[in-house]
């Protein structure tokens, strides 16, 4: 599966930056959305590909996302990382590396398109549960009401109704039994 719509991102990733800002000493922002296959980060390996031991560990770059996220959208945050490996002379992986927080899919793992203000909540809701305080925000929707039915109507729009059944009769597999439908008479 090729990246979709890299346009939409490109408008994400700048709305993201404005709203969230970024890490000053890099320029880089705080949260983005990336593409999980365009995702490549460095790591000492201590085998090879063909699953040979090394003598003596390597840094390689090696995909980010290959193992459980593949053909999707990741919503990232720039974090620094804290790890023994770190601070030996053989480790070469920066300490600063965004990190996964969201994968656009939906609750049986299919692709979902990012939106932007799917990214809002989660990285609001994150920030809130650390006790951290949101960016001031030109948010229409103050009241916390108005806010709910936002995230419902998200939700519902996302994952609708995913139930094996619900899906079989919406994709007119399914068979529905009427609730007077009494077994032998015809």
């Amino acid at each position: 599966m090729n990246e979709p719509i890299p346009d939409i991102v490109e408008r994400i990733n700048k709305q993201l930056r404005d709203e969230y800002g970024i890490e000053v000493t890099s320029d880089r922002p705080i949260y983005r959305v990336v593409w999980s296959n365009n995702q490549y980060e460095k790591r000492l390996m201590h085998y090879t590909d063909a699953g040979v031991e090394l003598l003596t560990p390597e840094v390689r770059e090696v995909p980010k996302y290959k193992q459980w996220a593949k053909d999707r959208y990741i919503l990232e945050k720039l974090q620094y990382i804290e790890s023994p490996l770190l601070k030996t002379d053989e480790m070469t992986v920066q300490v600063v590396s965004y990190e996964p927080i969201w994968s656009f899919v939906d609750n049986k793992l299919n692709y979902l398109p990012p939106r932007y203000d799917v990214c809002k909540i989660i990285i609001d809701s994150m920030n809130e549960r650390l006790g951290k305080k949101a960016p001031p925000t030109k948010d229409p929707m103050e009241n916390v009401e108005e806010k709910r039915n936002h995230i419902a109507k998200i939700q519902e729009e996302l994952f609708g109704n995913e139930t094996d059944t619900g899906d079989a009769l919406a994709h007119g597999e399914g068979v529905t039994v009427p609730r007077n439908y009494e077994k032998g008479v015809h």
